[in-house]
């Protein structure tokens, strides 16, 4: 071989072993999902800066990180590391919210479950129009969500708050008021009801549901709006309960939670099977009992008692509610939308609860979840930018302050928008979770509506 030859097949052999270094060192560097459910803030933190971090996301109880996976796991030197979720960018990413009108995410495409948006792998132009809601209003925000990389798109209030605020004790004792076996009984009672937005059985729901506010002594109404499902249109009603306030009677706060429900197929010739025991008997009964409480103490702002009918169908009672005060001109009175959707099922003993907002309503948001942290300090919050999906949306979308409380891994509820919803399989931690979560809407609400005659001060938005 002549000196020209080997210097020649020197270099293809330099070369080849380049590329095949090359090579292994790309695919090392892939995303994986990190457990920081028992990190700390600044574990986090060290983590997504980490040697071999190329880009991350943080989910709340999961960090995603992208890069040298060798090198991660070396920076992390803990046992923390879930699954291996292969190799892509964030432009091959996309997040996706679920609203009532959206079945499950199909698997091969679901990268991380959250509160109302999922993170998925994105789908060609054909998966996601046949993903897509038919409907914008069953959303009331932005379907589809680029995703940013080195963002947060949930994130456990833990890390912003380590230490909870000082209790006041009024507001104490009206927490200690919350109780979990008459809530509980009347998730029953609603249950026991088909409450399709299509079904007869509706009108007796919000019959009932009128004649509990009657007797608590608040102003009862039942406004009905326009519904329309293919050629034909309904005409189901929200029930409001009106306590009016003490002191500030055109500070409005209104405390809501939809009662209708659904099954598997979202129409008329389905209206039957609806028991809805999570989706929504649990929410529209907290508002009862919320009613319960501050009717009883005289709030100094005047109080909406809420329960929407038309939500399944894409929020329409609470659409039309805002829509009303709007061409009223009473909707700048409102304060509060403070909305309980999905409340009573927990996987296990460990509660947790979703407060989802906008950015712009980040007083509200912390306004509740100091509300947990420091009155029921059991219940772990996340918080999360990204919103969609219930009745807070059409309050929030005419720029006045709304928040949704739910509980976490609702896609986790095997019954969900199933005839299975029922209240014996809410499980056995549904009046803890339930409660919790009522607890710290009653904290939050009576900072706000100021019980007793008394006006709490916060930072709140106006």
């Amino acid at each position: 071989m002549s000196m020209t030859r080997f210097r020649r097949h020197l270099l293809a052999v330099a070369l080849a072993l380049i590329a095949v270094a090359a090579h292994a060192a790309d695919t090392d560097r892939r995303a994986v999902l990190v457990d920081i459910r028992t990190a700390t803030a600044a574990e986090v933190d060290a983590w997504r800066t980490a040697a071999g971090v190329d880009w991350w996301l943080e989910l709340g109880d999961e960090l995603l990180l992208s890069g040298d996976v060798s090198a991660m796991r070396r920076a992390i030197a803990r046992d923390v590391v879930l699954r291996d979720l292969g190799k892509f960018e964030p432009q091959d990413l996309v997040l996706h919210a679920r609203g009532c009108a959206v079945d499950l995410t199909p698997p091969d495409l679901l990268v991380y479950p959250g509160s109302r948006y999922d993170l998925l792998l994105r789908p060609d132009a054909a998966r996601m129009a046949a993903l897509g809601h038919g409907d914008p209003a069953h959303v009331g925000a932005d379907e589809w969500v680029e995703v940013q990389p080195n963002s947060v798109i949930a994130r456990q209030y833990r890390f912003e708050r380590p230490r909870a605020l000082p209790a006041d004790p009024a507001i104490s004792m009206l927490v200690a008021e919350v109780d979990t076996a008459r809530w509980f009984a009347d998730v029953e009672m609603l249950a026991s009801w088909d409450r399709s937005s299509f079904s007869s059985e509706l009108a007796t729901a919000r019959q009932w549901i009128a004649a509990r506010f009657a007797a608590l002594g608040l102003e009862v109404s039942e406004p009905s709006f326009s519904l329309v499902y293919g050629a034909t249109t309904y005409t189901p009603s929200n029930v409001i309960g009106r306590l009016v306030g003490a002191t500030r009677p055109d500070d409005w706060v209104i405390v809501g939670g939809h009662y209708d429900s659904r099954n598997a197929i979202n129409s008329p010739a389905y209206a039957a099977d609806t028991p809805g025991a999570d989706d929504n008997a649990t929410g529209c009964s907290a508002v009862l009992e919320l009613a319960r409480i501050f009717s009883r103490k005289r709030p100094a702002a005047t109080m909406f008692f809420m329960c929407y009918a038309g939500e399944e169908q894409g929020l329409v009672g609470s659409g039309a509610h805002a829509a009303g005060l709007q061409a009223s001109g009473e909707l700048s009175k409102v304060r509060l939308a403070a909305i309980m959707d999905m409340i009573g099922w927990s996987p296990n003993a460990t509660l947790g609860a979703d407060l989802d907002t906008t950015s712009a309503n980040l007083a509200t948001r912390n306004l509740f979840a100091d509300a947990a942290l420091t009155y029921v300090p059991e219940l772990a919050i996340t918080v999360s930018p990204l919103t969609c999906c219930s009745d807070h949306m059409p309050y929030i979308n005419r720029g006045r302050p709304g928040i949704l409380s739910i509980h976490r891994s609702y896609t986790g509820y095997v019954h969900y928008h199933k005839s299975t919803d029922l209240p014996a399989n809410l499980g056995s931690h549904a009046q803890a979770i339930g409660g919790a979560i009522m607890k710290m809407n009653v904290a939050a609400v009576a900072s706000v509506a100021g019980p007793m005659d008394r006006i709490f001060s916060h930072d709140f938005d106006d």
